[in-house]
């Protein structure tokens, strides 16, 4: 997950609690931004963009015409936001 868009400053993120916000399909992390206002004081927020290019948006895994998926696209896409959850709470020592 390199593209991460963050409610608050890296020096204001060690040990504060993590709420992850991730955008629906043809969109991106820009649209959870405005929902970071929302958080408590003890939290901070983290709107991921999704790997995937849709049509200059993005997403999580591909979707076809009649919204099905592949089982696989899925769970690398869940797999890779759960590696990416580990490395930041790590780095951070969030709770």
């Amino acid at each position: 997950m390199e593209n991460v868009t963050w409610s608050e400053p890296a020096e204001r993120r060690r040990g504060r609690e993590l709420v992850v916000f991730l955008h629906g399909y043809g969109s991106g992390e820009q649209a959870m931004e405005r929902l970071f206002i929302a958080l408590p004081g003890s939290a901070m927020g983290a709107a991921v963009r999704g790997p995937l290019d849709v049509g200059g948006a993005n997403g999580w895994f591909l979707l076809d015409p009649l919204l099905n998926s592949d089982t696989t696209e899925v769970l690398e896409a869940a797999l890779s936001l759960l590696a990416w959850l580990d490395r930041t709470r790590k780095e951070y020592r969030l709770t």
